[in-house]
């Protein structure tokens, strides 16, 4: 979902949710949250189809006509069969085939029916719910499941508008997104001057009555409740093709019919299939290749990603970019818990980088990365995991889940350092959670499944974490060899004090500039670099690949490593073959190895006295010794093994 502007829904605080990082101490990571059923008595069965059968129009959210439930008996002994739908839709008549009921209560938007024979575990139930009503129209997301205008591009319209919870205005669902909805039919009747937009295929066109039609909209693939949609109004409908591995499925644009309206828009109208087809290169297959994907215009602000048909404010590459990233991330595979968020929002908001690197510039990317990262340090604190899933302002906050949860995505891209293991990374996770659901958790452990590297500090400074690394750099350069000592303080040092992480360093001269790699993972670090062009500057993640901040840049004279003899240490055997010697320690003291980029290699905690460094598994070439004694600035020196 991408929205221009987010409205606040106050929600009641109910209770907990866990969720588990992929680490060695796992902690249980407490969510203040709205309850996602709001009865325990919907879990006691699994949906896996729904038929609703209504009359809608597009100058109201009227709605009229029957749902039909099948579920699946997931206890001992069901006595009590609970849904929700809106207290101002009225319910005529319910039936449960097979199974008698002595009748039903309603308790806001909780419906209830008691079951005179309790059903019993794996039996499956039908339910048929006659009803009717209106609820109010919204105004946007979050307001309302209907939204009507009667003055869109001189038409009227009334589209849905689902996430989070209000699917229950206008059908009779299970709003639970673990529980999808594994198939499912759309029987929409409407005056026979409108089109009816929603999922998967269109299977049939039926006249059910003078000046009536029955749109009928099947999907075979499951699907949450909240990605269920319609979209109703006097459409014009325009058809490609998208083609990716040999193989080739519908793109199905609703456009508002208006004259001339489609010539203007179809230029943008016609990329969708090449981005499909993109996409579908770096992520595997489109997840719902056997239908379609679609969109329809609606007045939004923004686009709401509805399975295999997104509901869109404007036609706009980025924003079709977005929704369509969805189709994968956030709708192939659906997060498990709303405090995992990111792992759609984010993934869809990295998906306008993606595309824009492709089909645009390596500057329109950097663009949207110096965006992105703008946005998310523009406060100190705030993790991508969502802490408290109770409002949707923090669930769909703009900051936090959509621009820092985008640079995250960018930022593992980054530490990965290998485009074929990353994507490769991101295919397993799709396809080992295809239909399915799936937590930050098993990201993490198909990306260092596929990559082979640890990534719980990446995980937890970056998605569970807060804050950011803010730095102050001072260089200097002396003969050939440049040296930039680093200082780094963290926004929010109560969550994350110290951050790890890989940082491009831009050494610039009249001569031309050079872009080094380092590895920050120190309060105070130095590092050196042969480089014989005069410098005149320096310039910190000069490509925006990291979330951080650049402080100062200062040209300090003198600035160097030690090649000796630091006040009492004394290193020996310099250069050395096998081992060097540090002497002369007064305070116990970690000494910290590294090649020049900051990349750590060895680390030992020494005593008082001397103590040996091993250089015997090391190539030859130039390393730093950091000695940081007890209590005293950090001492480094530079060593050569031949």
């Amino acid at each position: 979902m991408n929205r221009y502007c987010l409205k606040l829904l106050s929600l009641l605080l109910l209770f907990t949710i866990n969720c588990l990082p992929a680490h060695a101490q796992r902690k249980e990571r407490l969510v203040a949250a709205k309850a996602t059923l709001l009865s325990p008595l919907e879990q006691q069965y699994d949906l896996h189809y729904t038929r609703l059968d209504v009359a809608m129009n597009n100058t109201s959210t009227a709605v009229s006509g029957m749902a039909l439930l099948k579920a699946r008996v997931t206890v001992a002994s069901l006595a009590e069969f609970a849904f929700e739908l809106d207290s101002l839709l009225t319910i005529d008549s319910l039936q449960i085939e097979g199974n008698s009921f002595s009748g039903i209560t309603r308790s806001g938007s909780l419906v209830i029916a008691s079951l005179t024979v309790p059903a019993t575990l794996d039996q499956n139930l039908t339910v048929s719910v006659y009803y009717h009503g209106a609820t109010p129209s919204g105004t946007g997301f979050f307001t309302r499941g209907l939204v009507v205008d009667n003055h869109y591009m001189g038409h009227s319209i009334t589209y849905s508008l689902s996430d989070r919870f209000l699917a229950k205005d206008w059908w009779p669902c299970k709003q639970d997104i673990n529980d999808k909805i594994d198939s499912a039919d759309l029987w929409i009747t409407v005056p026979d001057t409108l089109q009816v937009a929603s999922n998967g295929i269109l299977k049939n066109i039926t006249d059910v009555a003078p000046g009536y039609k029955r749109f009928e909209w099947q999907t075979r693939y499951p699907t949450a409740y909240y990605l269920l949609s319609v979209a109703i109004m006097p459409y014009q409908v325009y058809t490609q093709q998208a083609f990716f591995a040999g193989d080739s499925m519908p793109v199905v644009h609703y456009i508002p019919d208006n004259p001339g309206l489609l010539e203007t828009l179809q230029p943008e109208l016609d990329s969708t299939g090449m981005v499909i087809s993109y996409f579908s290169e770096l992520f595997g297959r489109y997840p719902f290749w056997n239908e379609k994907y679609g969109q329809a215009l609606a007045p939004l602000g923004g686009g709401m990603e509805h399975q295999t048909i997104s509901t869109v404010g404007i036609i706009n590459t980025t924003l079709m970019a977005h929704e369509l990233c969805h189709q994968w991330w956030g709708d192939g595979s659906t997060f498990n818990s709303w405090a995992d968020i990111w792992l759609s929002e984010g993934f869809a908001s990295y998906g306008e980088h993606l595309f824009l690197e492709h089909f645009y510039t390596a500057g329109a990317a950097k663009n949207w990365r110096n965006t992105a990262i703008i946005g998310a340090i523009s406060e100190p604190g705030g993790s991508v995991f969502v802490d408290d899933t109770s409002t949707d302002d923090r669930v769909f906050d703009g900051r936090l889940t959509y621009n820092k949860g985008g640079a995250v995505v960018h930022m593992l891209r980054y530490l990965v350092n290998n485009d074929f293991l990353f994507f490769a990374g991101l295919r397993q996770y799709l396809e080992a959670h295809a239909y399915a659901n799936a937590g930050t958790a098993d990201l993490q452990a198909a990306m260092e499944s596929t990559t082979g590297l640890d990534l719980d500090t990446f995980f937890n400074q970056w998605i569970y974490g807060e804050g950011y690394p803010r730095f102050n750099a001072k260089w200097n350069q002396d003969g050939s060899t440049v040296y930039l000592e680093l200082t780094q303080t963290a926004s929010k040092p109560s969550s994350i004090s110290l951050f790890h992480l890989p940082l491009e360093v831009k050494l610039k001269s009249p001569e031309g500039d050079t872009i080094v790699r380092i590895y920050n993972n120190s309060p105070v670090q130095l590092y050196a670099f042969d480089w014989a062009r005069p410098m005149n500057g320096l310039q910190l993640d000069p490509e925006k690949n990291m979330l951080c901040r650049q402080l100062s840049v200062v040209h300090q004279e003198g600035l160097q490593v030690t090649s000796g003899k630091a006040g009492s240490l004394r290193l020996a055997g310099n250069p050395a073959d096998t081992q060097w010697q540090l002497l002369g320690l007064e305070r116990p003291a970690t000494l910290q190895l590294t090649d020049l980029q900051g990349r750590l290699l060895q680390e030992v905690n020494a005593a008082t006295g001397h103590t040996t460094i091993s250089a015997q598994s090391l190539p030859a070439g130039s390393y730093l010794l950091g000695v940081k004694e007890q209590g005293r600035a950090p001492v480094y020196f530079r060593l050569l093994k031949r």
